[in-house]
């Protein structure tokens, strides 16, 4: 699901469609409640940059794959805390929801000694591994709020 980062909606998850340069072939399967299922914080340019290239290689907010060697992920429930700590000052993001089966990379859960276990990608994410593109904005008082995975 390809969503409109230009609402207001305070949960930030619209669903009209967004910017067409943003739209990429997504399987029109419904988004499965998968393990295998992983999301990922970008900016929109970000995005878009990776769309336009088929591979997303970005590993954090200015870090790329090749500095970091893996692409940072979360679990649906590490979402609003993740946007919050390195992402407070953005207000429009989206977040890519992956089916690790499809990236042909490396997943690992890692410990981050007292924040958590969070998965990690070793390697490029294609963009047929996106199997949703959510609009993620935060509510009126400034911070994000808890992400829903689309369905």
């Amino acid at each position: 699901m390809v969503t409109d980062p230009t609402k207001s909606d305070p949960s930030g998850t619209d669903s009209a469609p967004t910017d067409p340069a943003l739209v990429h072939p997504v399987p029109s399967d419904p988004v499965p409640t998968d393990p295998a299922l992983v999301h990922h914080l970008a900016l929109v340019e970000d995005w878009a940059e990776a769309v336009d290239a088929g591979t997303y290689r970005r590993s954090t907010r200015g870090r790329s794959l090749d500095e970091v060697g893996f692409v940072h992920c979360s679990t649906a429930e590490q979402v609003a805390g993740t946007a919050n700590a390195f992402y407070a000052d953005c207000r429009e993001l989206v977040v890519l929801t992956i089916d690790t089966d499809r990236t042909g990379a490396e997943r690992r859960d890692e410990d981050l000694e007292g924040h958590g276990v969070f998965p990690h990608l070793y390697g490029p994410v294609p963009v047929t591994a996106v199997v949703a593109v959510t609009s993620y904005r935060p509510g009126p008082d400034g911070r994000f709020g808890p992400f829903v995975p689309p369905t």
